[in-house]
């Protein structure tokens, strides 16, 4: 647990107070949820920004946050220091319940659970020991590196400040982007329905009931950089509902971030912008114009500062692209629980909320946008494109990773859903909220467990590191979370973690090539000899057989 509130503090310290700073400037008001939302989001955005820009620096880049903070006082102005709504305490009791719960699951554990987290250490761990963004997967694969690295470049940053290794960090960050999207879906709630008991419920079934796109589902596969992409585009979904250019430039931060730490959640992103704007052009509610005109912006502003990211990145894109499974996603179609995957309550009331009349506003135009985008997205995905593709080529597969767009759909749904709840009544109300947050505290004890590796078996592994570099280490009874067997060995493996935007034929190749050999020696070191690898294999009782 020392380890998670050190990287928690550093994260607090260096990116999180700046960041707040910075957010009561613009917000011009010191003490409200909306500047500590917003400051939290500011702050990474900017510190995922500054790292990726200087891999290897340290203190200076939260001194150049600082820095920044100090330039919004003297010439924005300084905030009121006047409350803003900060102070209530049902919001206390909620997000306070909501942090203890998350918090139990974060500090239970050294090693974050998930395939995904496996991947993300070997980058965020490359980037720690070169001080630079990775061009390739070396020792692991000689293939380039096609993942964005802004997030794994705010990794190694809080690991070099606070000397806690990178899944000690990796495990931490999901309790300060949880706790970031459960203010933003009350806040969108409160402000979108003006009542705060939706900002309540919606915050509860987020936090508590969900299931894909919550803490229960992002903390048991490890997909940081999605929560990352989510919650900032929730903060500027909140920046939009009080357009003015100060919220623009702000915005254009957060749009810019959220690719540099996942590429398909700004792909996402770019196609909700697209969605809602057409939305405002057809039914034109009140302030369209200037929500319209912010929108865009944001774009403007994102391209502009982080032209120095994409022009290079979409010039060898064709190049980079080089075997990726992206076009080509082997899995299977979610054709029958898709509802039991977002979880009933979130669906069902998510559901309720849209049949409801509520206020037609840019506002709530904007989160069904974001609903109706993701939902036919998913459908044609999943079922249009792989129904194509198995008709073209005699192979059923998607794109895109159809479950993300799934897994995204818990925001729109939470807010949905917490205007439906409110409409139940102050009673009705109080009764939810409670039996979420009693649901959700068992959910979140029966998630604490500790995921850890013995001393022996991390000394046996530390000892594989000495084996001359680009040995393959084929185990011959993998051992359990075998995915991490990659990073604590620095060899490549039959079983390395590599994402599905990278090249996974050389990989996918030797997983055969074993598979088809294993029980024949001779024509394996033939097979072998004629691949150029060297390997070792390792058996269960620890003994090297080569």
């Amino acid at each position: 647990m020392s380890g998670q509130l050190l990287v928690l503090l550093t994260f607090l310290a260096g990116a999180g107070v700046p960041g707040w700073l910075l957010a009561s400037a613009l917000r011009g008001q010191l003490w409200s949820w909306n500047s500590l939302g917003l400051g939290a989001a500011l702050g990474t955005a900017l510190a995922t920004t500054l790292s990726f820009i200087t891999p290897s620096g340290a203190w200076e880049i939260g001194g150049l946050l600082y820095l920044a903070a100090a330039a919004a006082w003297a010439f924005v102005g300084k905030p009121s220091l006047r409350t803003g709504g900060g102070g209530a305490w049902p919001e206390w009791v909620v997000l306070g319940w909501l942090g203890l719960c998350e918090w139990m699951v974060v500090a239970s554990s050294w090693w974050p659970d998930g395939w995904d987290t496996a991947f993300h250490s070997i980058l965020a761990e490359k980037i720690l020991l070169s001080g630079r963004i990775s061009h390739d997967w070396m020792p692991i694969e000689a293939i380039p590196v096609n993942y964005p690295q802004g997030l794994h470049a705010l990794t190694a940053w809080l690991s070099r400040l606070s000397e806690q290794g990178v899944p000690v960090v990796l495990q931490t960050l999901h309790f300060p982007f949880q706790m970031g999207a459960a203010l933003a879906t009350y806040r969108l709630g409160r402000d979108l329905y003006g009542h705060r008991g939706a900002g309540l419920a919606a915050a509860c079934i987020y936090g508590f009931c969900g299931n894909w796109g919550t803490f229960f589902n992002y903390a048991s596969w490890g997909g940081l950089p999605t929560e990352a992409g989510c919650w900032l585009f929730l903060e500027l979904l909140c920046l939009s509902l009080r357009p003015n250019r100060r919220g623009a430039l702000a915005g254009g931060l957060l749009l810019g971030a959220i690719g540099l730490c996942h590429h398909l959640s700004s792909l996402l992103a770019a196609l909700i912008l697209v969605c809602i704007s057409l939305g405002l052009l057809w039914r034109k509610p009140n302030g369209w114009v200037a929500c319209l005109r912010f929108w865009w912006s944001c774009v403007a502003v994102a391209l502009l500062a982080f032209a120095f990211y994409w022009i290079p990145y979409l010039s060898h894109a064709g190049q980079l692209s080089t075997g990726s499974s992206a076009l080509r996603f082997e899995d299977e179609a979610a054709t029958i629980h898709p509802v039991s995957m977002l979880g009933w309550i979130p669906c069902l009331a998510g559901l309720a909320g849209l049949l409801l009349r509520g206020p037609k506003n840019c506002g709530t135009l904007a989160v069904k946008a974001w609903f109706f985008s993701m939902l036919f997205g998913w459908l044609g995905l999943d079922f249009v494109y792989r129904g194509v593709a198995y008709w073209w080529t005699g192979t059923a597969f998607s794109a895109f990773t159809p479950s993300r767009w799934l897994t995204i759909q818990s925001y729109p749904l939470a807010i949905l859903g917490g205007y439906a709840v409110s409409r139940l009544g102050r009673r009705g109300l109080a009764a939810f909220c409670g039996l979420a947050m009693s649901f959700g505290f068992y959910r979140h004890y029966q998630m604490a467990r500790p995921i850890d590796f013995p001393p022996e078996q991390l000394a046996f592994y530390k000892k594989l590191r000495e084996l001359p570099p680009n040995t393959l280490l084929a185990f011959a009874q993998p051992p359990p979370r075998a995915h991490w067997l990659a990073y604590l060995t620095w060899h490549p493996t039959l079983t390395s973690p590599i994402p599905a935007s990278e090249d996974r034929r050389p990989a996918i190749r030797r997983r055969q090539l074993f598979a088809s050999y294993a029980q024949d020696r001779q024509q394996l070191e033939a097979r072998l000899a004629g691949e150029h690898l060297t390997y070792v294999i390792i058996a269960p009782d620890g003994q090297l057989l080569r």
